[in-house]
């Protein structure tokens, strides 16, 4: 009989030996491996309960993720956050979280999830400093935080292209696939908007709806700009000689064109002052910076169409 009472003792004392070896080794692995082990690797009754434990032990900070950082690039309703993580396989890395809150509300916090390493922080406000806080996590669900950064939303965007008396006077160069009535690019840029009676005697500029209906501007190599809205002033008078629509667009080459968006402009047949012509269009979407940016429009049918004035805006 005691023979028998030392055997259940020793089996006894076996098995809690090899479950604290176990609980340990899981240990190490989670602490220093980013290794989460699965169900049936546990070989006891509560291990959800157990690992919960090992978490709130040791934590969750990844150990596949050594170091993270970000570069805020900031514009006036939204901010750039490129983030670089050093880590062994960049697969390994599951998901971003972007932060951002306003100084003065600390508890509104907007949130921004991707894969992607480039995130744009959108529905901010202009002229605000917002505080950043980047989270990495690895394919464990572990994180590795970033330190807060401080930036400040821009105020407003500015009129890129500058008043012109030639095509490239301003140190790029206006262009436009053709044009009419002896008029040249650069008049969609002379800053002359006071319309006389007449189109054809006024400032602005013309161009052959059977031609092309394209006109833009190269801001020139090295000097790529982000357009973030066009100002444009139309044609008043004959409904049939005006754009109806025009979309954005940009190239990196002058010849191959990424359409942004389309707008349709009023027909403004009669105005009181400068300012009933003026329309702004905003960018929805968040752009990158590009050398070529143009309007590619569209006519009432008229066999030439014109405008008085147009702005490419942004950084």
């Amino acid at each position: 009989m005691k023979s028998i009472r030392s055997k259940i003792v020793y089996i006894i004392l076996g098995v809690l030996i090899l479950g604290i070896s176990t609980v340990f080794a899981y240990s190490y692995l989670a602490q220093n491996v980013g290794y989460t082990p699965t169900d049936t690797e546990w070989n006891v009754e509560n291990t959800k309960e157990a690992l919960d434990d090992l978490r709130d032990k040791f934590g969750r900070e990844s150990k596949l993720i050594t170091n993270i950082s970000f570069t805020p690039v900031a514009f006036n309703r939204y901010i750039r956050v490129t983030i670089n993580t050093t880590i062994q396989n960049s697969s390994d890395i599951s998901a971003y979280h972007v932060y951002v809150t306003d100084k003065e509300n600390s508890n509104d916090i907007k949130s921004y999830v991707s894969k992607d390493n480039v995130i744009d922080a959108t529905g901010l406000s202009v002229g605000t400093s917002y505080y950043v806080y980047v989270v990495a996590y690895d394919k464990y669900d572990h994180y590795k935080e970033s330190t807060i950064q401080l930036v400040n939303t821009l105020l407003n965007p500015e009129n890129l292209v500058p008043i012109l008396t030639s095509n490239t006077s301003g140190g790029g160069n206006a262009f436009a696939t053709y044009t009419a009535n002896g008029r040249s690019p650069w008049e969609a840029f002379d800053g002359i908007i006071d319309p006389p009676s007449a189109f054809g005697n006024r400032p602005g500029y013309m161009i052959s709806s059977t031609q092309g209906n394209q006109i833009g501007y190269d801001f020139g190599a090295g000097n790529e700009k982000i357009v973030s809205m066009v100002v444009y002033y139309g044609h008043p008078g004959d409904g049939n000689a005006r754009y109806t629509s025009f979309t954005l667009q940009y190239s990196d080459n002058g010849s191959s064109w990424t359409d942004v968006q389309t707008y349709t402009p009023r027909n403004p047949t009669s105005y009181s002052t400068i300012a009933d012509l003026r329309e702004e269009f905003e960018v929805d979407t968040p752009m990158t910076q590009h050398r070529y940016w143009r309007i590619n429009a569209t006519n009432a049918g008229h066999s030439w169409a014109g405008l008085l004035e147009l702005q490419f805006w942004g950084y």
